[in-house]
């Protein structure tokens, strides 16, 4: 009985743990001279086709701050798989809100940052593309109420789209960081 009660107990306080982790707005905030950087991270994984999220690819949003109090705004796409897929330069990143509005977004690709990873017996390749975004742009995202993502790389393009975390983590971000 009591070893029952005790699994009972486990099973819940890791269901809450969990549920609690992915409704909590995780910012880095990093200062290099006179920029001060807020990075939404943690948990903005996209979702596959077949609605499994998939942990390979993550898109966070990031505001720089100078000291003239001026802000830029970055979408940061980070692929980790087995293959490179190699971003390409240009127009590829395309995000799709509500099936009816397609935003746009030119960056340098991931030439400049493409790495190999060795974990154990597995090697992994991590790809990172940055997409400057204007608030206007995310505050469209963070109204929508479905996000799909088109990822252009040399020789696939990638479908997914954002789970309702990550959406919620968007529209919490804006609410925070996003002064119109």
């Amino acid at each position: 009985m009591f070893r029952l009660f005790s699994k009972k107990i486990v099973v819940i306080s890791c269901i809450l743990f969990i549920n609690g982790c992915g409704s909590h707005l995780l910012i880095h905030t990093m200062k290099h001279g006179d920029q001060t950087r807020h990075r939404l991270a943690g948990d903005t994984t996209l979702i596959n086709p077949k609605n499994i999220i998939d942990m390979s690819l993550s898109l966070d949003v990031e505001r720089v701050r100078d000291d003239k109090n001026q802000a830029t705004y970055y979408l940061q796409l980070s692929y980790i798989d087995n293959n490179y897929i190699y971003i390409q330069k240009g127009k590829s990143l395309i995000l799709s809100l509500d099936q009816s509005e397609k935003l746009v977004f030119k960056g340098e690709g991931s030439k400049n940052y493409r790495k190999q990873m060795d974990c154990g017996e597995k090697k992994k390749v991590i790809e990172r593309a940055g997409y400057e975004i204007t608030p206007e742009k995310i505050h469209k995202i963070s109204l929508a109420q479905e996000v799909e993502v088109e990822i252009k790389g040399r020789d696939t393009t990638l479908f997914r789209k954002f789970s309702p975390t990550t959406l919620k983590k968007y529209q919490e971000f804006i609410k925070q960081y996003y002064k119109p």
